[in-house]
């Protein structure tokens, strides 16, 4: 039973698109499909996503390399 009303297929039938090489590449990709993943789930939620992940991206840009070396280390 299709309970997507045939949504995924679609999806899943888009182009292949090559994967993104940066952190901006595969946000500023995400942001584009977000209309179209809207449709498999709530898009408030990836927009929330999208906005966390920048804010990250942004903080750890301010942030000494060495800095973002070792707590990302400690994390991971």
């Amino acid at each position: 039973m299709d309970t997507m009303g045939g949504k995924a297929n679609e999806v899943m039938a888009a182009e292949p698109v090559p994967l993104p090489r940066t952190l901006d590449a595969a946000l500023d990709l995400l942001e584009k499909e977000v209309v179209q993943l809207g449709q498999l789930m709530d898009s408030s939620a990836l927009e929330h996503f999208l906005r966390v992940k920048r804010f990250e991206r942004d903080s750890l840009d301010r942030k000494d390399p060495e800095d973002v070396r070792t707590m990302l280390s400690e994390l991971f």
